[in-house]
C-alpha cells in the first residue's frame, strides 16, 4: 500500500530469526605484533587495555596481559579507513583515523595498504574492485584507496583443507585469514560466488560466530505443498510457516554502509537473529522513487549485501521488486517487464549457490485498466526468466503480486477465483500469490479481507508478504485486536507472512519510536525504544 512517508529518507527495516550463536576466539595475528619485553616505558597504552604501540608495532604495557586484544591505538596518518568507522589499516596493522572511533567489535576494515597488483592478476569475483592475489588482497579498480568498496572483501582465493569453516552450506567459507572452498579444487575458483560466511575479519578480527539451529538449517529448501490448504513445506515435506518482517524502502534506509543511519546493521541483525523468533526478511527494493532505476548496479550490490548478511544467519530472504503506483508513476507490472527481467536474471545468477532466497516479482499491481490477465502475462515472463537462470536443483519460491494492491483484486471488486481459473504457468509448482492486508483499514474491513484470505488458501498458494495493524497508508490508529485475529488465522492455516515494517519511520507501522533511533546503533534490546506496534509484534514473535 502507498505510504506518503516512504518518500522521506529517514527510516529502515529488517527481520530475522531467533538463533543461538556460539563463539570461538582466535588470535588476531595479522593485527598485532607482540613486543618481546613484558613492559616498556616507550609502550604507549592510550586506552588502558594493557596493550599499546611503540610507534611501529604493538607492545605489552601490562605484564598481566596474556592474550592480545584487537589493537586500538593510532599508528599512522595514512590509515586506510574504508567504511568511515574511524578504524583502518596501515602496513598490515590496525590504525585509528578518528578521535572517537567505533568500538573494536564494530570494526569492519579488512583491507591492507599498498597491496595492488595488476588487474589481470587480481582475482575479483564479485566486481567490488578488490580481490586476491597469491594470498594478498589486491585492487582491480582505478579508485583511490578511500573510494574503494566499503563492504567486507568477499572474494575467494584458494582451496583450504580442514580449517575451512562453511557456516551456511554454500560450499565457501574462511580458514581464519582468507576465503576457502570446501567442495571443489582450487583450479575451479575462478567462478567463485560471493563468500557469505560470517566468520571473517569483517566484523571482529579475533572472534568467529557460528550461527546454529537457524531456520534454514531446520527447514532447508522449501516447496509448495497442500494438506488441508496450500502452504509451504520443508525439505522433508513437512508443513512450515515462516514469519518475519518487511523492510521499508532500502534506498532510503537500507544497509548502514549504503544509508547512513539505517536500521540494517550487524548488531541489529544479531539482535533479531538471537532474540526475535522470526524466520524470514523481505527486502523492499523500490523500482521508482529514486530506487533501482536510478542506479541499477549499486542497487544490485546493495540487495546482494543484505541477502548475504541474512543468509549468514540462516534466514530466508524475499527479494521484493517493489513497484508502487503514484502520481505519474505506473503500477502496471507490464510497464516494468524489461527492467524486472534484467534485475531478476542478475540476482538469480548472483545467488544461485543459495536455496534460501524467494522472489516476489511485483509488489502491488494497480492500474485502472489492469486485469489479472495482464498480471499473468507478466508473471509468466518473469517466472520463466528466473527458472532459466537458476540452478536446476533450486526451484526457488516465486511470489506473484495480485491485482489491486495485492488484494486478489478485491479492492476493485474482483476475487481470488480469477487466479484459480487462470494461474501463472510454472512447471515446478513452486509458485505462490501475494496478499496484503491492513487490520484497521476501513475498506479492508468492509470488503471482508480476512474471510477471503481464509477461503483463498484452500484454492491457491498464498504468502502474505505485507500486513499492518493500522490503515493501508502505514499510518493511523492501530487495531491490535483485529490484527491478532489475522495472526491466529495465519497460524492455524500455516500461512507465511512478513509484517510492515521494521523501521524508525514517523508512522504508526514502524516498530521503533524515535525517527533517529537506528542511527545510534545501540539500545536494540531496550523495550523502551519500541513503538506500540513494535511491542505488539515482539509479543507475537515471543509467543510463536
Amino acid at each position: 500500500m502507498f505510504k506518503q512517508s516512504q518518500l522521506l529518507p529517514n527510516f529502515i527495516i529488517l527481520s530475522i530469526t531467533a538463533l543461538s550463536p556460539t563463539y570461538a576466539t582466535g588470535d588476531d595475528s595479522q593485527n598485532t605484533h607482540r613486543h618481546t619485553s613484558t613492559q616498556s616505558h616507550s609502550c604507549v597504552d592510550d586506552d588502558g587495555d594493557g596493550w599499546g604501540w611503540t610507534g611501529t608495532q604493538s607492545c605489552k604495557a601490562d605484564a598481566q596481559i596474556e592474550a592480545a586484544p584487537q589493537v586500538s591505538h593510532k599508528v599512522h596518518s595514512d590509515c586506510l579507513d574504508t567504511n568511515g568507522d574511524g578504524w583502518g589499516w596501515y602496513n598490515g596493522q590496525r590504525c585509528q583515523t578518528s578521535g572517537t572511533p567505533a568500538t573494536p567489535a564494530n570494526r569492519t576494515n579488512v583491507i591492507e595498504r599498498n597491496n595492488t597488483v595488476s588487474s589481470a592478476q587480481c582475482l575479483d569475483t564479485n566486481g567490488d574492485g578488490w580481490g586476491w592475489h597469491n594470498g594478498t588482497r589486491c585492487r582491480t579498480s582505478t579508485f583511490s584507496s578511500t573510494q574503494a568498496t566499503q563492504q567486507p572483501i568477499t572474494n575467494a582465493v584458494t582451496a583450504s583443507a580442514n580449517a575451512c569453516i562453511d557456516t551456511d552450506g554454500d560450499g565457501w567459507g574462511w580458514d581464519g585469514q582468507q576465503s576457502c572452498n570446501v567442495r571443489v579444487a582450487s583450479t575451479q575458483l575462478q567462478s567463485a560466488p560471493l563468500i557469505t560466511d560470517y566468520v571473517n575479519n569483517s566484523r571482529s578480527s579475533g572472534t568467529t560466530i557460528h550461527y546454529q539451529n537457524t531456520p534454514f538449517q531446520k527447514h532447508g529448501k522449501l516447496s509448495v505443498c497442500k494438506r488441508n490448504n496450500y502452504m509451504l513445506c520443508d525439505q522433508h515435506g513437512q508443513p512450515v510457516q515462516l514469519t518475519g518482517m518487511s523492510s521499508h524502502g532500502i534506498h532510503w534506509s537500507g544497509w548502514h554502509t549504503y544509508n547512513r543511519g539505517g536500521c540494517l546493521t550487524e548488531d541489529s541483525f544479531d539482535l533479531l537473529s538471537q532474540t526475535w523468533n522470526t524466520d524470514v526478511f523481505r527486502i523492499a527494493m523500490y523500482v521508482k522513487y529514486d530506487g533501482y532505476e536510478s542506479n541499477p548496479e549499486e542497487t544490485i550490490r546493495h540487495v546482494n549485501t543484505i541477502i548475504s548478511e541474512l543468509s549468514d544467519r540462516g534466514l530466508y530472504v524475499i527479494v521484493d521488486f517493489h513497484i508502487l503506483a503514484g502520481t505519474g508513476i505506473s503500477g502496471n507490472p507490464l510497464d516494468y517487464a524489461n527492467t524486472a527481467e534484467t534485475f531478476f536474471r542478475r540476482i538469480v545468477q548472483d545467488n544461485n549457490h543459495r536455496q534460501n532466497v524467494l522472489y516476489e516479482i511485483a509488489n502491488e499491481p494497480q492500474a485502472s485498466d489492469l486485469t489479472w490477465g495482464h498480471i499473468k502475462q507478466y508473471g509468466n515472463r518473469i517466472t520463466k526468466a528466473i527458472r532459466e537462470e537458476e540452478h536446476p536443483d533450486n526451484h526457488a519460491i516465486v511470489i506473484v503480486g495480485t491485482n489491486a494492491w495485492s488484494s486478489f483484486g478485491m479492492a476493485s471488486n474482483g476475487n481470488f477465483l480469477e487466479i484459480v481459473d487462470n494461474p501463472v504457468i510454472d512447471s515446478t509448482g513452486n509458485l505462490m500469490y501475494a496478499f496484503h492486508f491492513y487490520a484497521n483499514d476501513s475498506s479492508h474491513i468492509a470488503r471482508g479481507y480476512k474471510d477471503a484470505l481464509s477461503q483463498a488458501v484452500h484454492h491457491i498458494p498464498v504468502f502474505v508478504t505485507e500486513w499492518g495493524t493500522q490503515d493501508a497508508s502505514g499510518g493511523g490508529i492501530n487495531d491490535f485486536g483485529r490484527a491478532r485475529e489475522y495472526v491466529q488465522l495465519m497460524q492455524q492455516k500455516k500461512i507465511s507472512w512478513t509484517m510492515w515494517n521494521f523501521s524508525d519511520a514517523e508512522e504508526s507501522s514502524a516498530v521503533w519510536n524515535n525517527t533517529s533511533f537506528c542511527g545510534q546503533n545501540h539500545g536494540w534490546h531496550d523495550p523502551a525504544n519500541l513503538s506500540t506496534t513494535g511491542q505488539f509484534i515482539k509479543r507475537i514473535f515471543d509467543e510463536s
